[in-house]
């Protein structure tokens, strides 16, 4: 998925990325992350199941997207199993947080990304 992104923003071979676990937003480790969030061109957020915004991957979504206002970046979150009430409060806050921001936000069902399985999966788009 980062090499297909970094494609589309013509970045080449020469981009940098980092990947955290959103748990450790929780921990002494939040720091670090949160610093890398900040500085991120392109966030891509994954939740399965019930796993929903944690208060703490709020705040740091927030804080990107004000950092990112005035800059071209997106935020990418995927959710498997959108009927989840969790991923419907958590589609709600990245709506408003984007709107607010002044972004641009996207919802698009993925096309038979299940493979076969009773899974679905949703991504949105901020831009």
């Amino acid at each position: 998925m980062a090499d297909s992104i970094a494609l589309e923003m013509g970045l080449g071979d020469d981009y940098g990325m980092d990947l955290w676990n959103i748990e450790l937003l929780d921990t002494r480790f939040a720091p670090a992350a949160v610093a890398d969030i900040a500085s991120s061109d392109v966030l891509v957020v994954a939740l399965r199941g019930t796993a929903g915004f944690s208060m703490d991957l709020k705040l740091a979504v927030r804080r990107w997207l004000l950092l990112s206002k005035n800059k071209f970046a997106a935020l990418i979150v995927v959710f498997e199993n959108n009927d989840e009430p969790a991923a419907q409060e958590a589609r709600a806050f990245i709506e408003m947080a984007a709107h607010s921001a002044g972004k641009e936000f996207f919802c698009q069902a993925a096309e038979d990304s299940s493979g076969g399985l009773d899974e679905v999966h949703e991504f949105l788009w901020v831009l």
